[in-house]
């Protein structure tokens, strides 16, 4: 068993941006048997809306624990869905959905997504 500090993960967050915009900082949830990683983001409004995400090799779970933030998801039949979460919500991509974030208020998210087989692109 290991118990991750997450408090101290945020209090160890830069208080400059670090690169456009996103503050970041993970925590060490990696393993061979477990390929998964669990951190937090600390992402301004300046960071929003620039690269869509998929995850092939397993599903993504986002905790929004302070801000507010839009996430569009691409749904089965090709479409888009979007939805707004809130300080206090949680979202779930499905494995091998594209989707990408855009910050409505400066946030700390709390993500455990998938370490491997992931995509990025610009938006």
């Amino acid at each position: 068993m290991t118990i991750l500090d997450l408090s101290r993960l945020l209090e160890t967050l830069p208080e400059r941006d670090t690169r456009a915009g996103v503050r970041h900082r993970t925590t060490g949830l990696q393993r061979s048997d477990v390929p998964l990683a669990l951190g937090v983001a600390r992402l301004t409004t300046s960071s929003s809306e620039r690269f869509w995400e998929v995850h092939d090799e397993g599903d993504e779970l986002l905790v929004v624990l302070r801000g507010r933030m839009e996430f569009v998801v691409e749904t089965d039949d090709g479409s888009r869905t979007t939805e707004t979460v809130h300080a206090g919500q949680a979202i779930h991509i499905p494995r091998g959905k594209a989707h990408v974030g855009k910050v409505l208020e400066d946030v700390d998210v709390l993500f455990l997504t998938p370490s491997e087989g992931s995509r990025t692109w610009e938006a």
